[in-house]
């Protein structure tokens, strides 16, 4: 690296696609050389955030596109019942599930694993009603089994991260609360108005969700507090 891609106030070595120091904003050369990313210099550029937000909007518009031609197609050769309502939940699922993660950052993915959870149960509840007016088929595979099934596949994850990091914690420990509150009025809702569906799985997601609140009360106690106090306002 020549001397003057270096900075002599602040002793850095800059990009050559610099001419002033981004910490003192000191003038550096006149003659820059063709850019190049240079890993030992700061700061480093990158644009692989770009073509990723390229690719993530190519595949959003895909997807848009893909669920328009469904409706529009459906409802020109008209069906009974309507096979566009699955077709649009399914690419829904795929989007948030495989494409989202592209332009999320590892962590947002990982901080929004109970959101994700609660929003797959909720589609797949909308399948099984769709079902249930369009078909006539029985009601009660998502909201019984399926769904508390989901979310408790969620907990367990998230319990096991916020455990074991301590960067996404906060976070995580906000999701996890947010959960044992849903599993409890998911219970009474289950036990008071749909008694004729299966009750343990519903159970077993509000002993656990309640008990991964507890275990991390005993470990975490200091940052559950001070999160609780934080979002609930106790």
């Amino acid at each position: 690296m020549e001397r003057d891609r270096i900075c002599e106030s602040c002793k850095v070595e800059l990009s050559s696609d610099l001419s002033n120091c981004p910490l003192c904003g000191k003038h550096i050369s006149q003659n820059l050389p063709k850019a190049e990313v240079n890993k030992r210099s700061y700061p480093v550029y990158s644009l692989k955030f770009v073509q990723t937000a390229r690719w993530y909007n190519m595949i959003r518009a895909l997807f848009w596109l893909t669920a328009a031609i469904c409706i529009v197609t459906n409802l020109y050769f008209k069906t009974t019942p309507y096979w566009f309502p699955y077709v649009l939940a399914g690419l829904v699922l795929i989007f948030h599930a495989f494409i989202e993660p592209i332009k999320s950052s590892v962590s947002s993915y990982i901080k929004n694993l109970i959101i994700m959870s609660i929003l797959v149960s909720i589609f797949l509840i909308f399948v099984d009603a769709y079902d249930y007016y369009t078909l006539k088929t029985p009601f009660g595979w998502s909201l019984g089994i399926v769904a508390p099934c989901v979310m408790l596949a969620g907990v367990i994850s998230t319990t096991i991260i916020s455990l074991c990091s301590k960067i996404y914690e906060a976070e995580l420990l906000r999701g996890i609360t947010l959960i044992a509150i849903i599993s409890i009025i998911y219970f009474i809702v289950k036990i008071v108005w749909f008694k004729n569906l299966a009750t343990w799985p519903s159970l077993v997601l509000m002993c656990v969700s309640v008990g991964a609140v507890v275990v991390l009360e005993i470990v975490k106690r200091n940052k559950l507090i001070k999160e609780l106090t934080k979002e609930f306002h106790i």
